[in-house]
């Protein structure tokens, strides 16, 4: 609604854009947005927490994996503690090459303690999810690189419990997890 009133200088109200919603199921779910303009501490907290937050097993996929050094350092004492990381991040096919090198450049500690990486390979791959012990997950347009957690607009949902997640899952064929 920001962007809207940023950009038209109209404001959005009333019941033809926020009409009464029914329930529609029982999964708990959250919107978390962040923007350089708004606090883009939000989803850098969101998925930082839920890094630590993490028991058994933390699945990353971005499109540009670039962790800062509180990112890594939080994968890190995941991976200590013996929490199972794995990542998938794009393979050959991607639009920003210097990303992906760069990105690969902090694989090392990472593959040093113990997580997996997976590059896919059959075509361009853009998802964005975090999914953490089978209890949490975060699907999105958010990155955990620098840009996204503070100078893009973006906004992530967040879901608890497994079932959207393992329906997600099941829909989007990730079988590298």
């Amino acid at each position: 609604m920001e962007n809207w009133l940023e950009t038209r200088a109209e404001l959005l109200h009333g019941d033809p854009y926020f009409p009464k919603q029914k329930c529609a199921g029982e999964q708990i779910c959250q919107i978390f947005k962040s923007s350089a303009g708004e606090g883009s501490d939000s989803g850098r907290l969101m998925l930082l927490v839920s890094i630590a937050a993490a028991r058994r097993h933390i699945r990353i996929a971005n499109a540009y994996f670039i962790p800062d050094n509180l990112t890594m350092r939080t994968l890190l004492e995941a991976l200590h503690r013996g929490v199972k990381i794995e990542i998938i991040t794009p393979g050959v096919d991607i639009d920003a090459r210097t990303v992906r090198a760069v990105g690969k450049a902090r694989w090392k500690p990472l593959l040093e303690a113990g997580a997996r990486f997976y590059e896919y390979e059959p075509a361009r791959f853009h998802c964005k999810y975090l999914l953490i012990d089978d209890c949490w997950a975060s699907f999105g347009s958010a990155n955990l690189d620098n840009r996204s957690m503070s100078l893009n607009e973006e906004a992530n949902l967040n879901a608890s419990r497994s079932n959207l997640q393992c329906t997600w899952l099941r829909g989007n064929g990730s079988a590298a997890f």
